[in-house]
């Protein structure tokens, strides 16, 4: 049997540090469009669904070849909530809509449009090489804030 792999990408609309960051232009596409299109080329993906308390958000992501399901709710969707929260709200949204379970459910950041070809599957392949230790992955790079 197939595994079955999900890619979710959460934006929410209401960022207050750079205002409507996840539709910026970024080399010629909006942020969220980049990561859409990064998971498309994986050989992994089963779906991609995006989790968005945004309306805009949704069509574009949608124009990209996502799909979507409902906006996120309130309480999931300010500076507060957690992101585990929003997967784990997500997850069970896309099953029950889906009427299936997924094996692997892998979250792509839109701030991150600068992976490069091969390294959504890279990072899946190992991981499912070395998932009878783990049970999830993330990954991290030094990080510089700019004054």
């Amino acid at each position: 049997m197939k595994t079955k792999v999900l890619f979710s990408i959460c934006a929410r609309g209401g960022s207050k540090g750079l205002p409507n960051k996840n539709i910026s232009s970024f080399m010629g596409h909006p942020l969220i469009g980049i990561s859409i299109k990064q998971a498309l080329e994986s050989k992994f993906c089963d779906d991609i669904f995006v989790s968005t308390d945004s309306i805009e958000i949704a069509k574009i992501a949608k124009d990209y070849g996502a799909k979507f399901i409902s906006l996120r709710p309130k309480e999931l969707s300010n500076d507060h909530a957690s992101k585990f929260d929003v997967w784990r709200h997500h997850l069970n949204e896309i099953e029950n809509y889906m009427k299936i379970k997924f094996d692997y459910f892998f979250d792509l950041d839109c701030t991150c449009p600068l992976r490069v070809k091969g390294d959504i599957d890279n990072m899946i392949s190992s991981f499912l090489d070395l998932n009878k230790d783990y049970d999830g992955l993330i990954t991290v790079c030094n990080s510089r804030k700019i004054s």
